[in-house]
Protein backbone atom coordinates (compact mmCIF):
# COMPACT_ATOMS: atom_id res chain seq x y z
CA UNK A 1 0.00 0.00 0.00
CA UNK A 2 1.40 3.55 -0.83
CA UNK A 3 0.76 7.06 0.70
CA UNK A 4 -2.45 9.45 -0.04
CA UNK A 5 -2.09 11.85 -3.13
CA UNK A 6 -2.19 15.08 -0.40
CA UNK A 7 0.65 12.97 1.67
CA UNK A 8 2.44 12.41 -1.95
CA UNK A 9 1.84 16.21 -2.48
CA UNK A 10 3.21 17.29 0.88
CA UNK A 11 6.73 14.86 0.16
CA UNK A 12 7.32 16.49 -3.00
CA UNK A 13 6.29 19.96 -1.60
CA UNK A 14 3.53 20.69 -4.50
CA UNK A 15 -0.09 20.84 -4.72
CA UNK A 16 -2.23 18.32 -4.09
CA UNK A 17 -4.05 19.42 -7.73
CA UNK A 18 -0.65 19.42 -9.28
CA UNK A 19 -0.30 15.70 -8.35
CA UNK A 20 -3.94 14.88 -9.52
CA UNK A 21 -2.96 16.62 -12.71
CA UNK A 22 0.51 14.44 -12.95
CA UNK A 23 -1.69 11.28 -12.36
CA UNK A 24 -4.80 12.31 -15.06
CA UNK A 25 -1.44 13.28 -17.90
CA UNK A 26 0.20 10.23 -17.08
CA UNK A 27 3.75 11.99 -15.75
CA UNK A 28 2.88 9.43 -13.19
CA UNK A 29 2.06 6.09 -14.68
CA UNK A 30 4.21 3.14 -13.06
CA UNK A 31 3.73 4.57 -9.00
CA UNK A 32 -0.35 4.85 -9.25
CA UNK A 33 -0.89 1.95 -7.45
CA UNK A 34 -3.95 -0.12 -8.13
CA UNK A 35 -5.72 1.05 -4.91
CA UNK A 36 -5.47 4.44 -6.17
CA UNK A 37 -2.66 5.39 -3.47
CA UNK A 38 1.20 6.30 -4.53
CA UNK A 39 4.38 4.12 -4.31
CA UNK A 40 6.33 7.51 -3.28
CA UNK A 41 9.81 6.27 -3.93
CA UNK A 42 8.60 5.63 -6.99
CA UNK A 43 7.14 8.50 -7.99
CA UNK A 44 9.81 10.71 -7.18
CA UNK A 45 11.96 9.21 -9.80
CA UNK A 46 8.93 9.13 -12.29
CA UNK A 47 8.39 12.82 -11.64
CA UNK A 48 11.69 13.99 -11.89
CA UNK A 49 12.52 12.41 -14.98
CA UNK A 50 9.19 13.58 -16.57
CA UNK A 51 8.46 17.00 -15.64
CA UNK A 52 11.09 20.41 -15.35
CA UNK A 53 11.03 22.91 -12.92
CA UNK A 54 10.96 25.33 -15.75
CA UNK A 55 8.15 25.77 -18.07
CA UNK A 56 8.56 26.09 -21.48
CA UNK A 57 12.28 24.07 -21.48
CA UNK A 58 15.46 25.94 -20.08
CA UNK A 59 18.32 24.48 -21.93
CA UNK A 60 19.63 22.80 -18.70
CA UNK A 61 21.10 19.51 -18.57
CA UNK A 62 19.39 17.05 -15.58
CA UNK A 63 22.28 17.44 -13.53
CA UNK A 64 21.64 21.40 -13.47
CA UNK A 65 18.05 20.83 -12.18
CA UNK A 66 19.12 17.86 -9.66
CA UNK A 67 21.36 20.64 -8.22
CA UNK A 68 18.38 22.97 -8.24
CA UNK A 69 16.34 20.45 -6.51
CA UNK A 70 18.45 20.37 -4.19
CA UNK A 71 18.89 23.70 -3.40
CA UNK A 72 15.32 24.24 -3.01
CA UNK A 73 14.76 20.62 -1.09
CA UNK A 74 17.93 22.58 1.54
CA UNK A 75 16.28 25.91 1.76
CA UNK A 76 12.93 24.47 2.43
CA UNK A 77 14.43 22.42 5.12
CA UNK A 78 16.32 25.47 6.27
CA UNK A 79 13.50 27.64 6.36
CA UNK A 80 11.34 24.60 8.72
CA UNK A 81 14.21 23.77 11.12
CA UNK A 82 14.47 28.18 11.46
CA UNK A 83 10.56 27.92 11.95
CA UNK A 84 10.48 25.30 14.52
CA UNK A 85 13.81 26.97 16.53
CA UNK A 86 11.08 30.57 16.52
CA UNK A 87 8.35 28.00 18.18
CA UNK A 88 10.48 26.39 20.45
CA UNK A 89 11.53 29.76 21.33
CA UNK A 90 7.83 31.63 21.81
CA UNK A 91 7.14 28.10 23.88
CA UNK A 92 9.51 28.66 26.21
CA UNK A 93 8.48 32.24 26.26
CA UNK A 94 5.36 31.44 27.37
CA UNK A 95 6.15 29.03 29.81
CA UNK A 96 8.62 31.16 31.57
CA UNK A 97 11.70 29.77 30.90
CA UNK A 98 13.37 31.83 28.90
CA UNK A 99 12.51 36.05 29.34
CA UNK A 100 13.18 38.61 26.57
CA UNK A 101 16.98 40.24 27.32
CA UNK A 102 15.08 44.38 27.78
CA UNK A 103 12.62 43.00 30.36
CA UNK A 104 15.00 40.98 32.48
CA UNK A 105 17.40 44.65 32.10
CA UNK A 106 14.50 46.74 33.29
CA UNK A 107 13.67 43.81 36.06
CA UNK A 108 17.38 44.12 37.27
CA UNK A 109 17.70 47.70 36.68
CA UNK A 110 14.27 48.21 39.40
CA UNK A 111 15.97 45.73 41.81
CA UNK A 112 18.82 48.00 42.22
CA UNK A 113 16.76 51.00 42.83
CA UNK A 114 14.87 49.25 45.11
CA UNK A 115 18.17 48.16 46.95
CA UNK A 116 19.73 51.64 46.47
CA UNK A 117 16.93 53.29 48.26
CA UNK A 118 16.98 51.00 51.01
CA UNK A 119 20.42 51.21 51.55
CA UNK A 120 19.54 55.17 51.95
CA UNK A 121 18.21 55.40 54.87
CA UNK A 122 20.11 52.84 57.09
CA UNK A 123 22.63 55.70 58.30
CA UNK A 124 19.44 57.95 59.53
CA UNK A 125 17.71 54.35 60.89
CA UNK A 126 20.67 52.58 62.71
CA UNK A 127 22.66 56.19 64.15
CA UNK A 128 20.03 56.48 67.01
CA UNK A 129 20.72 53.01 68.13
CA UNK A 130 24.17 53.01 67.88
CA UNK A 131 24.82 56.51 69.09
CA UNK A 132 22.36 54.96 72.11
CA UNK A 133 25.74 52.57 73.28
CA UNK A 134 28.01 55.41 73.42
CA UNK A 135 29.89 58.13 71.01
CA UNK A 136 29.21 61.33 69.23
CA UNK A 137 26.15 60.91 66.99
CA UNK A 138 27.87 63.09 64.11
CA UNK A 139 31.17 60.73 63.79
CA UNK A 140 28.46 57.37 63.78
CA UNK A 141 26.23 58.93 61.08
CA UNK A 142 29.23 59.61 58.97
CA UNK A 143 30.77 56.16 59.11
CA UNK A 144 27.60 54.56 58.56
CA UNK A 145 26.74 56.44 55.71
CA UNK A 146 30.41 56.11 54.02
CA UNK A 147 29.95 52.30 54.34
CA UNK A 148 26.67 52.55 53.07
CA UNK A 149 27.56 54.57 50.07
CA UNK A 150 30.59 52.41 49.45
CA UNK A 151 28.53 49.45 48.91
CA UNK A 152 25.59 51.60 46.34
CA UNK A 153 28.89 52.31 44.66
CA UNK A 154 29.53 48.22 44.22
CA UNK A 155 25.89 47.70 43.28
CA UNK A 156 26.29 50.63 40.40
CA UNK A 157 29.77 48.79 38.65
CA UNK A 158 27.71 45.55 39.04
CA UNK A 159 25.17 47.33 36.36
CA UNK A 160 27.97 48.30 34.01
CA UNK A 161 28.13 47.14 30.73
CA UNK A 162 31.67 45.78 29.29
CA UNK A 163 32.06 48.55 27.24
CA UNK A 164 31.89 50.73 29.69
CA UNK A 165 28.08 52.19 29.40
CA UNK A 166 26.34 51.96 32.98
CA UNK A 167 22.78 50.63 32.66
CA UNK A 168 21.12 52.12 35.37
Amino acid sequence: MGISLSAFARLRGVTPSAVSQAVRRGILQKSVLADGTIDADAAMVEWDANTSPYRGGSGRSGADLSNIDQTIRGARAMREAYEAKLAELEYKRKIGEVVPVQEMRDSLRETGRRVGERLSVIAARVTPVVAGLGGRHEDIYAAIEAEVNEVRDELARLGESENGKHHA
